[in-house]
């Protein structure tokens, strides 16, 4: 059954990945007046590709979906401590609090508006799980239902969101999960996470549905572009990578490295 159950899950995933393929904008094809053009990335470079998902995620089932697979890739992977722990001699409750302590995440941060729609929908899995699929994931010491559920923080600037109260009410005692819709180079969800370790807090994972980094770039470094009021050099984006670890901890429906 699990074999069965993996296969409908790839076949899903391609699904999903051709449905972003064909909404990758590329700026290295000329438009209807024969322009070519380039996309201003967070971290001021450019890019020739940019990829949007607020329109597909504002579907509610879509954004649910994704959110699910997203989920299910994070328990697979603590897939061996959760059999340990079910299986154990321990108590009912016992067992909810351990797998709690071991698996479950207490706060999911968002930047974009896009990420936010997979962020609720994550939260929300959780809260109205009413199979109890994903009770441990609940705080076993909070009988809110919404409280019991990790906490939605939705942040508003990518530039200074560290200054923003819900990131500064991230405390060492938290484990996150950092949620970005598209990672386009990296450097976003890499300033998150170090500021979240700054705070002696646990990254537990990166969620995302797209990952569009790349390790050998096919594009020129300069490419002049008419970009703005003039002519400019439009420097490539550079793509940040961290170790073998830290990129275990990052989870996308659809990887794009090369």
């Amino acid at each position: 059954m699990n074999s069965i159950y993996n296969k409908y899950i790839e076949a899903r995933k391609r699904d999903i990945a051709s449905y972003i393929e064909d909404n990758i904008v590329d700026g290295d094809i000329p438009d209807k007046e024969g322009n070519r053009f380039v996309f201003l990335a967070t971290n001021g470079s450019w890019q020739t590709k940019y990829l949007s998902l607020y329109e597909m995620l504002h579907d509610k089932y879509i954004a649910k979906y994704c959110a699910k697979l997203l989920l299910e890739e994070y328990l697979e992977m603590h897939g061996s401590t959760i059999n340990q722990i079910q299986s154990s001699d321990l108590q009912k409750n016992d067992i909810h609090i351990k797998l709690y302590e071991k698996v479950a995440f207490t706060k999911i941060v968002t930047v974009t508006v896009s990420s936010q729609l997979i962020g609720v929908a994550l939260r929300n899995l959780i809260r109205d799980d009413n199979e109890n699929k994903y009770a441990y994931l609940r705080n076993p010491e909070e009988k809110n239902r919404l409280k019991s559920c990790p906490e939605l923080l939705r942040l508003s600037s990518y530039y200074s969101f560290d200054e923003e109260k819900p990131f500064k009410d991230i405390s060492n005692k938290d484990k996150v999960i950092v949620v970005n819709d598209v990672i386009s180079t990296g450097s976003l969800v890499y300033k998150i996470s170090k500021k979240i370790k700054d705070k002696q807090a646990k990254l537990n994972a990166v969620f995302s549905i797209a990952d569009t980094r790349v390790t050998e770039p096919n594009l020129l470094a300069t490419l002049n572009l008419e970009v703005k009021n003039g002519w400019e050099t439009a420097i490539e984006s550079s793509y940040i990578f961290g170790g073998e670890a830290e990129e275990k901890l990052f989870f996308a429906l659809v990887k794009c490295h090369s």
